[in-house]
């Protein structure tokens, strides 16, 4: 499926609801859910909480890389457990793991989050940095706190980036030319150039806007 239109309807489709009962329970209206599947809009904020509803790999829905996943647990399971005085919950997908992908919570120290990332951050979910090429920054394990709705070049800086065959995580940075800088904080790997006739190859998912390091005792 060449479309985030086909497949939304297909994953729709496949789960039963109507457009009318996938709009109530991610908070838009119909003809939001109905102008996705048409193709009129090519892209939206609510991939994520979208992808939830369904059951499939959030990943896949947006840009078509991966398999049609169940990602997600129900909302009941999600939603089942409140936060501890002092923390906020976040959701964790595992983009980056061998089997299937699934959602957990973690809680994070309320102090910590307004701290790092602000007081707005109902549009960040966490995943786990894939490997140490980002290293200094932060290392391979890492929470990374990724803002999916950021989906456009916005400012240097490090993004979560969907290329036609896997996930990276990258810093990004644009020249004078139009080109985007694909970087590597570690100076082991090699930066990429990406010219503007190429840059529909890549997708940015998001925008990392804090790193969490557990350190070991």
């Amino acid at each position: 499926m060449n479309g985030l239109n086909e497949r939304l309807k297909k994953a729709r489709l496949e789960k039963g609801i109507s457009q009318k009962e996938l709009a109530t329970r991610i908070g838009r209206s119909q003809s939001a859910i109905a102008a996705l599947e048409s193709g009129r809009n090519k892209e939206s904020t609510s991939i994520a909480t979208i992808a939830q509803v369904l059951g499939v790999d959030p990943v896949w829905l947006e840009t078509g890389n991966g398999q049609m996943k169940n990602a997600y647990k129900s909302d009941e399971m999600i939603y089942e457990n409140q936060a501890r005085n002092g923390f906020i919950q976040f959701k964790k997908i595992d983009l980056f793991a061998d089997y299937e992908n699934e959602i957990r919570l973690v809680e994070i120290s309320e102090e910590w989050v307004r701290k790092n990332i602000g007081n707005d951050f109902k549009n960040t979910f966490i995943i786990t940095a894939p490997d140490d090429s980002m290293y200094p920054t932060f290392s391979n394990g890492d929470l990374l706190f990724v803002n999916i709705a950021i989906k456009c070049h916005r400012g240097d800086g490090v993004y979560l980036i969907a290329t036609p065959k896997s996930l990276l995580v990258k810093r990004i940075q644009a020249t004078i030319c139009g080109d985007l800088k694909i970087i590597s904080d570690n100076k082991n790997y090699a930066q990429e150039i990406i010219s503007p006739a190429k840059l529909k190859s890549i997708h940015i998912y998001g925008k990392i806007e804090a790193a969490f390091a557990f350190k070991t005792m």
